[in-house]
């Protein structure tokens, strides 16, 4: 086998990670225009009849509580999410997005999000999957292995950054390469050492390198609603804020949105500690310089099953804030029975539509939804 020059074999010491470098030269060019996504996803399947589509002139065994409330986009909203109501203005909300699964499968909806991190802002963080305590452990079919898993630790009642491993030669390689490496001049190539210089320090510092999220995050605790869902989304908004391209927030809670029996008493668990989440990561968002998007596999059937339940249904939603997403906008209906009636759209144009947000130009133009957009 022929041996590696010398020059390759540093380089290859110093391949920090495939998220980092495989793409550096796009994320140098695309690092100071494009906004992080921050993907808040609802696993199991959450019924969007019981939040932004609610039947209220439905037959009975439909509507379920029926409770309403006027949101500040003029919509009616389901009365369990009152938190929400108060920033719809500062989001546009899709009501006819076609799942095109009922299975538990996220991709038809989101594709696979951590695969997005080489085309969105990444100043050296691996992209984040924030996964909350669960029963259920398949991830609606997500990709655990992209990035950089983030889970809750029962003992510590707290996210804790992952165990990063790293060669104690790192730094002095780093240091050798760099005299090895010849000046080019041009602000792309600014751009890519600056990637390179946050990936290289998030290695050769291990836990310390994130240790600053982190502590953002505890700080916005009480803020976020001083519980598991919030605390993992006040550490999306602060992974976002610190360079992380996309952060996805797996919540499925305890027994998630999976609601086939006794569907209320699982919404009295988590739909108040979303609906004060949702709200702050809005406000974050807007205020803080990245795009949300909050969404669900699929969702589930208009008609309530004999279990106090609803099964499985294509009719599902999304909840868009930041970048250049419209306000206050409302976008596709839903008929009585519960199927789309308007403005049909499915996860493609979906996923077009949230990168256009962000600020990356569609390969596909024609699928963004435009009205969704400023």
């Amino acid at each position: 086998m022929e041996k590696l020059s010398r020059r390759l074999s540093l380089q290859t010491g110093v391949a920090f990670t495939a998220s980092t470098l495989a793409s550096r030269e796009l994320q140098a060019k695309t690092r100071k225009q494009v906004l992080p996504l921050v993907i808040f996803f609802q696993g199991g399947a959450q019924s969007a009849f019981e939040f932004v589509s609610p039947l209220v002139h439905s037959p009975s065994e439909m509507r379920g509580d029926g409770n309403v409330i006027l949101a500040s986009n003029k919509m009616l909203l389901d009365a369990r999410w009152p938190e929400f109501a108060r920033v719809a203005d500062k989001t546009t909300v899709v009501r006819s997005l076609h799942a095109g699964n009922v299975s538990h499968d996220a991709q038809p909806v989101v594709g696979q999000p951590g695969s997005l991190g080489d085309k969105l802002a990444s100043d050296g963080i691996p992209h984040p999957l924030i996964e909350l305590p669960s029963i259920f452990r398949d991830l609606s079919r997500l990709d655990r292995t992209i990035g950089m898993e983030i889970k809750w630790d029962e003992k510590r009642q707290r996210f804790v950054p992952p165990e990063i491993m790293t060669d104690e030669r790192l730094d002095k390689r780093i240091l050798l390469l760099e005299k090895l490496d010849q000046p080019i001049s041009g602000a792309a190539v600014v751009r890519m050492h600056e990637n390179q210089d946050l990936a290289a320090r998030l290695l050769s510092g291990g836990q310390s390198a994130l240790k600053s999220p982190f502590v953002q995050a505890e700080k916005d605790r009480d803020r976020y609603g001083n519980h598991p869902i919030g605390d993992a989304c006040a550490l999306a908004s602060s992974l976002a804020q610190s360079g992380a391209g996309v952060t996805v927030v797996y919540n499925e809670f305890g027994r998630g949105w999976d609601l086939h029996t006794e569907m209320n008493v699982g919404y009295d668990r988590i739909i108040p500690p979303t609906d004060k989440a949702l709200s702050e990561l809005v406000h974050d968002a807007r205020r803080r310089g990245f795009v949300l998007l909050m969404t669900s596999e699929h969702g589930r059937t208009p008609l309530i099953n004999n279990a106090g339940g609803r099964d499985h249904f294509t009719t599902d939603y999304a909840v868009l804030a930041g970048g250049s997403v419209q306000e206050g906008f409302v976008f596709g209906d839903v008929a009585k029975d519960g199927n789309i009636r308007s403005d049909e759209i499915k996860g493609g144009r979906l996923m077009a539509t949230v990168l256009q947000a962000c600020g990356l130009n569609s390969e596909t133009p024609a699928q963004v939804v435009g009205n969704l957009l400023r």
